[in-house]
C-alpha cells in the first residue's frame, strides 16, 4: 500500500492518448467545415466535435476533445525530475499591460468546487482526500472504515466525520489512518489488534486519535492489520497486529499504541506495509524489508518463512524512488523508470511473464523505463506509465485489470476506457480506482459493497465513474449574493444563437447579430472577455474585428471565421494554436497571420487548429507532435502551414481531433492523418501515427458528415446511417475498437448531425430527437444508441464535447446536459445535469 504524505498534492500526470506537449488531458473537440451550420461542444473527457449535416449556407462546425491514479492516498513520491517535467502541466498565460509573459500551472476547479486529490483502497472498500482536506468513502462499512457514524455499506461517497485537514489516507483491510498537515494521525475502522493506536480493541465508527502521534509524522502506510508512521526526524513508530514481527521492535506481540523501531534511529524516507511485511525506503535510495517471507516478499534472495530484522533487497542496479508493499507482493520503481516485483507470484501479479514466486527482483515485462507510479494490491498490481496511461497484471477474478475481461494477465495490460489518463491510483482486495486528469475517479472490478461508488452494487471489467465525489462546497455565513449580481451580462432578446460549440470545459455561439458569447471555463482566457473568471452564463467575446459567421472551441482556446474571411483566436497559446506568431495566451481575440483571404472554415483541436481556404486547400497551426498539422513534419507551428499531400483534393470541411485531423472531400469521401493511437484515422495500423493523409477505410464516397473527437471518428453515409471507427463505443453494440467504420446500430432515425465526445456519440435524428451511446454521465455503458430525455425537436445541430453536451433548436435555443464543473452548461450553476437544461440566459423564444 502506498506510504501517505510524504509529498504534496498529486503530480498532474499526462491522461491517455496525449503527448508530451499536452496538459493533464484533452477534453473536446470541435470542428468548421463549410454550410453554415450550428455548432455545439461538449465537456467530455476528451472528445468534442460538431457534425454538420449538408445545409444550402455556409456551414462551420468545431470539434474539439480533450484527452485529456491501495494502500495510500498521498501524492506520488520519488518522481524523477525528468519525469515530472514530461507530466506536470505548464500553460502559458497571456500577458496584460505591465504582465509579462509566464506560465504558470493550470488553475484547478474554482474554489468553490470540492474534488478528489488522492486515493486509497481496503479491501472492499474506497477513500478519497478531497481538496478541502476533508475525506470521502465509501463500500464495505462492517467495521465503521467508512467513518460517518455508521455501520451500514454504500455505494456512493460520504463523509468521513471530522476531518477538514487531511493530508493523505491510508488503508487497511478493514480500518484507515489519516494523516493531518500538522503531523497528526487519526484513525477508524476495525480495531481487534490494535489497528487504531489509540489503546483500545474496539471498532470505531468515527475517527479517532492515534496516540503519542499528535504531531511530527511525515508518511503514513497501513498493511492488512497494521499501520506504520515515519517521522520527522527519520524514524519508524508502529501498531496493529504483530504475528510475524512485522512491528519491527523485536517482538510478535500486538500493539495497540506505537511502539518504535530500534532498527531505525533515523534514515527512513518512506514506509510500506503488506500483509504480514514492512519495507522501508531509506534516505540513501535503498530498501529494507522485515516480517513474513513466505513467498520471499521480503526480496533479499533466500526464502525465510519469518525473518527479523531488516534486511536489504538485492539485485535492484539503481536508486530506488518508490516501494510499493500488499498482500504477499513488493515492488518498486527505480531511478530511469524501470519496474521490479518479488514475492508471490501465483496469478502472474510479479508481471514478468511467469507465475513463479521470486526471492529476489525481477523486471516487470515491457516496463524498462517510463513508469511515472506504481502500486501493488492484494493479487495484482498497477503502473502509471508516461502519458498517464495505467497498466495492471496479476489476479483478474472480478475484472480488477480494467482490460474487459476476467483473465489473470502475467504482464502488463493496458487498462480500457480511460481516456482522461491516470493521475493516482488505488488498489484494493478485488478492485481498481483511479484519479483521472480532470480530478474525476474512476473505479472497476469487484462491488460486492458498493466499493466501486458508481450507485450499483453490480461488477464491472471496466472503469466506471464514482458518483457524488465532486461538489460545490457549502456557503459561508456570509450573506449570498442575489444572482443576477453574480452572473455576467444578461443575453438581450436579439442574440438568438444560430450555431455552437463545445470545447474542452467551455461553450460558445454565434448570435443572429453576429456576435460571438461564450461560457465556462476561463483559465487561459478563452472566453474572450478579456479576463480569466469562469463564467456560468454568456459573456459577450470582445474586439472581433467582424461579425463572425462559425466559432469553434478548442481545448483552451476559441477561433472565429468572420465575414471578411479573416479569423481570430484567443485563449491557451502554449503550442501557437492562436496563429499569430507567438506563445503567449491572450484573453481576447487576435488575427492569425498568414491566411490568405476568404477563408471559408475553421475548426480547433485540443491544441492545434486548421482552416479552410477558398480555393478548397487546408492550413494548420499549434501543435504538431504527431505530425496532425499535415506539414509533414512533427515541430509545432506557431503560424499557418498548409497541408500536403491533398494535391488535387477539394476539401469541402474539416474535422480536428485531439492529436489528428480528418478532411471531408467534395467527391464524398474521408481523409485523415495525425495520431492513429486507436485507430481514429481509419486506415493505418494501432499506434503508427501518419502522414501523408490517407482515404478511410471503404468510405470513398457518400459520405455527408464528419465528426472527430480525442480518439474517435464518425460519418454520416447518405442513405445509410452512421458508421464509426477508432477508440471503443463505436455504437455497434460490441465496445470494441476498431481502425474500419463500422455501422452504428439502432438508430430509430436517420441522422442529420453528430457530435463525439470522449467517452460519448450523440447524433440527431431525422425525427427531431437525439441519441447517444457510450459512456452515460450518470453511470453505466451504453453500447447501443439511447434516447435523450427531453429532446424532442425541431432541432438543427448537435455537439458533442469532453464532458457534455448540446443542442440547438431551429428557433436559436440551446440545450445542453452532463458535467458542468466550470459552467459549461450555461445554466447559471456549477451543477452536473444528467438531463438537457436551457441557458441562464436564454431570450424570449418565438
Amino acid at each position: 500500500m502506498r506510504p501517505a504524505g510524504r509529498n504534496d498534492p498529486p503530480v498532474k500526470i499526462l491522461p491517455r492518448f496525449s503527448h508530451p506537449e499536452k496538459r493533464g488531458r484533452k477534453e473536446e473537440g470541435e470542428w468548421i467545415g463549410i454550410d453554415m451550420k450550428i455548432k455545439i461542444r461538449l465537456p467530455l473527457i476528451l472528445l468534442l466535435l460538431i457534425l454538420l449535416a449538408g445545409c444550402g449556407t455556409l456551414k462551420i462546425n468545431v470539434d474539439f476533445r480533450n484527452t485529456p491514479v491501495s494502500g495510500v492516498a498521498e501524492i506520488p513520491s520519488g518522481l524523477p525530475e525528468s519525469s515530472v517535467a514530461a507530466l506536470v502541466s505548464t500553460p502559458t498565460a497571456s500577458p496584460t499591460a505591465g504582465e509579462s509573459a509566464a506560465t504558470p500551472e493550470r488553475a484547478a476547479p474554482t474554489p468553490e468546487t470540492v474534488h478528489p486529490v488522492a486515493l486509497a483502497a481496503g479491501r472492499n472498500f474506497t477513500c478519497a482526500v478531497m481538496s478541502n482536506g476533508g475525506v470521502r468513502c465509501w463500500g464495505d462499512n462492517e467495521h465503521g472504515q467508512l467513518g460517518n457514524g455508521l455501520r451500514v455499506n454504500t455505494n456512493h461517497p460520504v463523509n468521513v466525520i471530522g476531518l477538514t485537514d487531511v493530508k493523505a489516507v491510508t488503508t487497511g483491510w478493514a480500518h484507515v489512518c489519516a494523516l493531518t498537515a500538522g503531523g497528526g494521525v487519526k484513525c477508524w475502522g476495525y480495531n481487534a489488534n490494535g489497528e487504531l493506536g489509540n489503546g483500545k480493541n474496539v471498532d470505531s465508527n468515527k475517527p479517532v486519535d492515534v496516540q503519542g502521534l499528535a504531531s511530527g509524522v511525515v508518511a503514513i502506510d497501513s498493511g492488512d492489520d497494521h499501520t506504520c508512521a515515519v517521522m520527522s526526524s527519520g524514524g519508524l513508530k508502529c501498531w496493529g497486529i504483530n504475528t510475524y514481527g512485522q512491528l519491527g521492535d523485536w517482538t510478535k506481540d500486538a500493539r495497540s499504541v506505537p511502539v518504535d523501531s530500534p532498527w531505525f534511529g533515523g534514515g527512513v524516507a518512506d514506509v510500506q506495509a503488506g500483509w504480514g511485511h514492512t519495507c522501508v525506503r531509506t534516505t540513501a535510495g535503498w530498501a529494507k524489508c522485515w516480517g513474513n517471507n513466505q513467498y520471499g516478499q521480503l526480496g533479499f534472495g533466500k526464502l525465510t518463512d519469518i525473518h527479523l530484522p531488516a534486511e536489504d533487497v538485492v539485485d535492484l542496479s539503481a536508486k530506488i524512488l518508490d516501494v510499493t508493499a500488499d498482500g504477499s507482493q513488493t515492488c518498486a520503481l527505480i531511478a530511469g523508470g524501470g519496474a521490479y516485483c518479488w514475492g508471490n507470484n501465483r496469478y502472474g501479479q510479479l508481471g514478468d511473464g511467469t507465475t513463479q514466486k521470486q526471492y529476489a527482483p525481477v523486471a516487470v515485462a515491457g516496463l524498462s523505463t517510463g513508469v511515472i507510479r506504481l502500486e501493488a494490491g492484494w493479487n495484482h498490481t498497477c503502473a502509471v506509465v508516461s502519458g498517464g496511461e495505467l497498466r495492471c497484471w496479476g489476479w483478474n477474478y472480478f475484472g480488477q485489470l480494467g482490460e474487459g475481461t476476467t483473465l489473470n494477465r502475467s504482464t502488463p495490460a493496458r487498462v480500457q476506457y480511460l481516456t482522461d489518463g491516470a493521475m493516482d491510483v488505488a488498489l484494493g482486495w478485488g478492485h481498481t480506482c483511479v484519479l483521472t486528469g480532470l480530478d474525476a475517479v474512476k473505479c472497476w472490478g469487484s462491488n460486492s459493497s458498493g466499493q466501486l461508488g458508481d450507485g450499483t452494487w453490480t461488477d464491472s471489467k471496466i472503469p466506471l465513474t464514482v458518483v457524488d465525489l465532486i461538489f460545490e462546497a457549502p456557503l459561508t455565513k456570509t450573506p449570498k449574493p442575489t444572482q443576477t449580481a453574480t452572473r455576467a451580462p444578461t443575453v438581450v432578446a436579439s442574440r438568438v444563437f444560430v450555431s455552437l460549440s463545445a470545447g474542452l470545459n467551455h461553450t460558445c455561439g454565434v448570435t443572429s447579430s453576429g456576435g460571438v458569447m461564450c461560457w465556462g471555463d476561463n483559465s487561459f482566457g478563452e472566453l474572450g472577455d478579456g479576463t480569466k473568471t469562469n463564467r456560468t452564463v454568456p459573456v459577450d467575446v470582445v474586439g472581433l474585428p467582424d461579425v463572425a459567421i462559425a466559432v469553434a472551441a478548442g481545448g483552451e482556446h476559441t477561433c472565429a471565421l468572420t465575414a471578411s474571411g479573416e479569423v481570430s483566436c484567443w485563449g491557451k497559446n502554449e503550442f501557437g494554436q492562436l496563429g499569430e506568431g507567438t506563445t503567449s495566451d491572450s484573453r481576447i481575440p487576435v488575427m492569425v497571420k498568414g491566411l490568405p483571404a476568404g477563408m471559408r472554415g475553421v475548426d480547433a483541436g485540443y491544441n492545434h487548429t486548421c482552416a479552410l481556404t477558398s480555393t478548397e486547400q487546408v492550413m494548420c497551426w499549434g501543435g504538431n507532435l504527431a505530425a496532425q498539422l499535415g506539414d509533414g513534419t512533427r515541430t509545432n507551428s506557431s503560424v499557418p502551414k498548409q497541408a500536403t499531400g491533398l494535391n488535387g483534393v477539394e476539401v469541402s470541411f474539416i474535422a480536428t481531433g485531439d492529436l489528428y485531423t480528418c478532411v471531408l472531400t467534395k467527391a464524398g469521401g474521408v481523409k485523415c492523418w495525425g495520431e492513429s493511437s486507436a485507430g481514429q484515422l481509419g486506415s493505418r495500423p494501432f499506434n503508427k501515427d501518419g502522414y501523408p493523409p490517407e482515404d478511410v477505410f471503404g468510405l470513398s464516397g457518400g459520405v455527408a458528415a464528419i465528426s472527430t473527437g480525442a480518439s474517435r471518428t464518425c460519418a454520416i453515409i447518405r442513405d445509410a446511417g452512421v458508421k464509426c471507427w477508432g477508440f471503443y463505443f463505436l455504437g455497434d453494440g460490441t465496445g470494441r475498437s476498431s481502425r474500419e467504420p463500422v455501422d452504428v446500430a439502432n438508430l430509430s432515425g436517420g441522422a442529420v448531425d453528430i457530435g463525439v465526445g470522449a467517452d460519448q456519440t450523440c447524433a440527431l435524428i431525422s425525427g427531431g430527437g437525439a441519441q447517444c451511446w457510450g459512456f452515460n454521465p450518470g453511470g453505466g455503458v451504453d453500447l447501443f444508441p439511447v434516447s435523450v430525455v427531453g429532446v424532442h425537436g425541431p432541432w438543427k445541430a448537435i455537439a458533442a464535447g469532453s464532458h457534455h453536451t448540446c443542442v440547438l433548436s431551429v428557433d436559436g435555443r440551446a440545450k445542453c446536459w452532463g458535467r458542468n464543473w466550470y459552467g459549461q452548461l450555461g445554466d447559471g450553476t456549477t451543477i452536473n445535469r444528467d438531463t438537457p437544461v436551457d441557458l441562464a440566459t436564454a431570450p424570449p423564444w418565438k
